[in-house]
């Protein structure tokens, strides 16, 4: 009898406990489950409802006890095997989970719940094909399951289909339009997929459905770093790292904005409390090496590169950086020309290497740009024609004409490679070629001007800007044009279609150096006291393109010269630099003064500024302050590789 009226409690107690937990109360339904239990213990539906409800709490190691207590009194108990998958899953014990859960589709394999679990656990294990299988059986099965359409989408985000993922986080929100996760995931998605304001747009869709999301924060913070709103994207981040304090990327993102919204002791601050959290996060030793040569902290900075590079050898951007330092020691030219290369090196294989260990997979860069290709099957030629042997030439422009040749296949000025295609050009794209330099006895410099009073007349002008013609010795200008047209160094894209070649990826050598040291000598109050912080080449599309749109530097002296023949040049009152009397404000962040075009005219026309414009002329050079806003001629050059436009930057210093 007692039994009896233990088990009709248990009844009770159970049934309560079950409308507890379909109304979201998992507190009162365990509380009512265990109840319950006391009275049932051997009740295989109270162990299996208890089990899934402390899942719901949190409590994962007595979930899987009694999941498993039940299965050992009736191994037919599915809901207790999912729950067995939930909580190795937890455990990141993938091997166990991916068991329980084939264990419960023996029993009910129409379960849309079962292969969404198991394609989550195969995600887990980066078996992500199979993982997507499962994800593709469970909509098969129901349509309308949400999580289903929520795994999809992270399955085919680690897939880099992320247009694919965005549908999925779509399909989400058509069944729980205030899933808050589905919007902060395609809030990601976005942003990977560089749709900045439409990422914005998720992102805040989540934070309203729930304002402390760290997650949502983190990302969103991210985005309008993206959106160069630096001020909003810390004090978004700010808010995560006050629900997630212990969350290291979010005070490297921190840091990142601090660095940019130039307040670098804070931005140390930051790296250095994402370093305590993971001294293992390259990203935060990069970023500290950044803010310490903001400091002007050198020193410091290449330990903090090294560290970066020794935890990833392929952050290239940490190599460049440190590069840059040794390149900016005029003196040590040996080390600096080794380090650039180095640099170069480890940018080159960091986009061909999955192109060079599997010829069957594209590298990193999916996509051709046609002035970039139209630029490399030029300079291929140029090199056939003076008889220079380089690896995978010829298979280059094979294949290279073929595709320029093949114009049902370009869109919107790029085409998409076939693995085949890559792995036949990758051999001559991804090894460089630099021409030998010759050793000038002499100087860089044209020794027939009188530097003295050239530095003079910079030092008066108002604004400070003025050019200099015959600018190099005939036989450093020959040196320079030819180091450009062979060297195979043009590797940056930029919008307006021209390259650029940068020191701290290859484009140095002894005679660069000797340039800055001489610069340094014969104007030694516009140069002595300056670091070389940056040095660079543009080459441009002589018919395609255009030039830099307006902007200014941040370094404190800006040479800029021009060793393109004046022969090519079709328009010799054009082809130069207009440069404005209005230096840049020094509170613009980085943005604002070298891309924000539309500020920067607006910026100019209320100041009624007034505009210098330099002709091109080959081997004159234009020396200025680099705060003045300045900008690319207009350029119409003849059509022709070596009628290509080529121009030289040196900055010295920092001021913006």
């Amino acid at each position: 009898m007692v039994n009896n009226l233990n088990l009709e409690l248990a009844k009770t107690f159970f049934q309560k406990g079950l409308e507890s937990f379909n109304s979201g109360d998992f507190k009162s339904a365990e509380l009512k489950f265990r109840e319950a239990l006391s009275m049932a213990p051997e009740r295989v539906s109270v162990l299996t409802n208890l089990a899934a409800t402390l899942v719901k709490n949190g409590q994962m190691a007595e979930a899987k006890a009694l999941a498993r207590k039940a299965v050992s009194i009736d191994n037919r108990a599915f809901e207790s095997w999912i729950t067995i998958g939930i909580c190795c899953h937890d455990e990141s014990d993938f091997p166990a989970a991916l068991a329980a859960y084939d264990k419960a589709l023996v029993f009910r394999p129409d379960s849309a719940e079962a292969w969404t679990n198991r394609g989550a656990t195969l995600c887990g294990m980066k078996r992500f094909n199979e993982a997507l299988d499962c994800h593709r059986r469970s909509l098969g099965i129901n349509p309308k399951h949400a999580a289903a359409w929520g795994n999809q989408g992270a399955v085919l985000r680690e897939l880099k289909r992320l247009d694919e993922a965005v549908s999925c986080h779509d399909k989400v929100l058509e069944i729980e339009p205030n899933n808050a996760k589905a919007w902060c995931n395609r809030g990601n998605d976005l942003h990977d997929l560089k749709r900045y304001p439409e990422a914005l747009v998720s992102l805040d869709r989540a934070l309203a459905l729930n304002a402390d999301y760290p997650e949502a924060l983190f990302y969103r913070g991210v985005t309008l770093q993206k959106l160069w709103r630096h001020q909003e994207a810390r004090d978004s981040l700010e808010k995560a790292i006050a629900l997630r304090p212990g969350h290291a990327l979010s005070w490297e993102r921190l840091g990142s904005t601090l660095l940019l919204l130039k307040k670098f002791e804070d931005a140390l601050s930051a790296f250095d409390k994402a370093i305590g959290l993971d001294p293992r996060l390259a990203t935060a030793w990069q970023s500290r090496g950044n803010a310490l040569q903001s400091l002007d902290r050198h020193d410091e900075a290449l330990v903090a590169y090294d560290k970066a590079v020794e935890i990833n050898p392929g952050l290239v951007d940490a190599w460049a950086a440190r590069a840059s330092i040794y390149v900016s020691d005029v003196d040590n030219v040996e080390r600096a020309i080794d380090e650039s290369r180095r640099s170069l090196n480890n940018y080159l294989d960091g986009i061909f290497r999955p192109a060079s260990a599997n010829p069957a997979a594209p590298p990193i860069i999916r996509d051709l740009q046609y002035f970039r290709l139209k630029h490399d099957i030029e300079q291929a030629r140029y090199l056939k024609a003076r008889s220079y042997r380089h690896p995978g030439l010829d298979e280059f422009l094979d294949v290279a004409q073929g595709l320029m040749d093949s114009k049902l296949r370009w869109e919107k000025d790029e085409i998409g490679l076939q693995p085949a295609e890559w792995a036949a050009m990758t051999p001559y794209l991804q090894t460089p070629l630099f021409f030998p330099m010759p050793d000038l006895q002499s100087t860089c410099l044209n020794s027939q001007n009188d530097w003295a009073a050239i530095e003079a007349a910079y030092l008066a002008s108002r604004p400070e800007v003025i050019h200099i013609d015959n600018f190099l010795s005939t036989g450093a200008l020959a040196a320079f044009r030819e180091y450009s047209l062979v060297s195979k160094i043009w590797l940056v894209e930029y919008n307006n279609k021209y390259l650029g070649a940068f020191a701290n990826k290859g484009f140095v050598s002894h005679l660069h150096l000797q340039l800055a040291r001489e610069l340094r000598e014969a104007m030694p109050r516009v140069f002595k006291n300056h670091r070389l912080s940056h040095l660079w080449g543009f080459k441009y599309d002589s018919t395609m393109g255009k030039g830099i749109n307006v902007h200014a530097d941040f370094a404190q002296v800006n040479l800029n010269f021009w060793i393109t023949p004046d022969q090519y040049n079709l328009d010799p009152e054009s082809g130069g630099l207009k440069v404005y009397d209005v230096p840049s404000p020094p509170d613009w962040p980085f943005y604002d003064y070298n891309e924000n075009k539309n500020k920067i005219y607006q910026f100019l026309e209320e100041r009624q500024s007034k505009c210098i414009v330099v002709p091109h002329r080959c081997n004159r050079a234009v020396l200025f302050n680099s705060a003045l806003f300045h900008e690319t001629d207009s350029i119409r050059f003849r059509e022709g590789y070596e009628s290509r436009r080529i121009n030289f930057t040196y900055l010295f210093g920092s001021q913006l």
